[in-house]
């Protein structure tokens, strides 16, 4: 049984359908900036002595940090109740899943880029990897798409033939 109580088929496209795909990748687009705000705030109470504003504006900017694995995770679990899930409803899950492991890649990219010696801030790559990861997901979709068309196509066709000939028969049956 599904979370929610009941199964929905891929051509569910309702405002929170549209919600879970956009999601995952604009969270794991924006945890660096997150990081980089807490960062940045604490720097200011360290600076600048403890005021209530900046703790607090600290603790919200490592809350939406830590949160956006759980959106990414809350993402798949809505897209994975889906019966018949489309082409972009299973690429939307994919990406969901792989967003969940978010902190752990740009650690990784991070750690990556300081043992080669790269004066480029983490971000910069992060964006351009998520961009290209993005594009290769839209490229590979619309050939996905167009391949489930076709099998579409091809089943119908097929389908509307075996009962074109089943009806020929039945009649050439009923004249003789």
């Amino acid at each position: 049984m599904s979370a929610t109580g009941h199964s929905r088929t891929g051509g569910d496209t309702g405002a929170i359908g549209r919600l879970a795909t956009l999601a995952p990748p604009l969270a794991a687009l924006l945890f660096p900036f997150a990081l980089e705000g807490f960062h940045t705030s604490v720097a200011h109470i360290v600076a600048l002595g403890a005021s209530t504003l900046s703790w607090l504006s600290a603790a919200a900017r490592l809350a939406l940090a830590f949160a956006m694995p759980l959106i990414a995770m809350l993402a798949a679990m809505y897209l994975s109740e889906i019966g018949r899930p489309t082409a972009a409803q299973l690429r939307a899950k994919r990406t969901a899943l792989l967003t969940v492991a978010v902190p752990t890649l740009f650690v990784f990219l991070g750690v990556v880029l300081n043992m080669l010696s790269n004066a480029v801030p983490d971000t910069l790559p992060w964006v351009a990897c998520w961009a290209i990861a993005r594009r290769e997901h839209q490229v590979v979709g619309d050939v996905e798409d167009q391949e489930d068309r076709d099998e579409g196509e091809r089943r119908h066709g097929n389908a509307d033939h075996a009962r074109y000939v089943r009806d020929a028969r039945s009649v050439r049956l009923k004249r003789s």
